[in-house]
């Protein structure tokens, strides 16, 4: 009975993932952005009770993939689209979603790897895209439009990351996540405010 509490938290994260692109189509991007955070927010807590609850199993990482694709490829191609939405553009978040989801599925068949004795993902990790794509973003807020060929780039850059076998060390440092989360919620706050 335990494993249900990580996938639940796994399956409302998909629901805000698919609230935050459904949001984001609508030109809601505040609102898109507060359901983005609170469906990272469930990605970070459905690992924690997996690992904590000792019920982690290859169900839970296959759900926690197929949670991955909405939330850290999905959305943050549709938030672009709004910004930047421009026809060559569109062949390069094309690309960016088909390498994330690759990466999934290459990560959900093997794992982790073993970098230096330590544990490692095989290629940049799709929750890369948030802070990265989300600069390009907070740039065009604050005025300083990037032009769409570094989108583009950018885009094309994290997909042959994401594809790469570049080990990418796991942070397992619950107060280094901490501080991540915390920047990550005072940037929010602070586009939110500004908006």
């Amino acid at each position: 009975m335990k494993e249900v509490i990580p996938l639940t938290f796994t399956f409302v994260g998909i629901s805000l993932s698919i609230a935050a692109i459904v949001a984001a189509g609508n030109g809601s991007i505040p609102l898109s952005f507060g359901f983005a955070l609170l469906a990272f927010g469930c990605d970070i807590l459905d690992g924690f009770f997996a690992r904590r609850l000792q019920v982690a199993s290859n169900a839970g990482r296959i759900a926690d993939s197929c949670a991955d694709v909405p939330l850290y490829l999905l959305y943050p191609a549709v938030v672009v689209l709004h910004f930047f939405g421009e026809g060559i553009l569109i062949v390069a978040l094309l690309v960016f979603v088909a390498s994330g989801i690759f990466r999934l599925i290459r990560f959900t068949r093997r794992g982790f790897m073993v970098n230096d004795g330590a544990l490692a993902y095989e290629g940049v990790p799709v929750f890369f895209s948030l802070p990265l794509l989300g600069g390009l973003i907070a740039a065009h807020e604050f005025g300083a439009v990037p032009p769409v060929a570094l989108v583009v780039f950018t885009c094309l850059g994290l997909s042959i990351l994401m594809v790469s076998r570049v080990p990418v060390s796991k942070v397992t440092e619950p107060r280094v996540l901490i501080v991540i989360i915390g920047v990550i919620g005072l940037a929010a706050l602070a586009l939110l405010w500004i908006r």
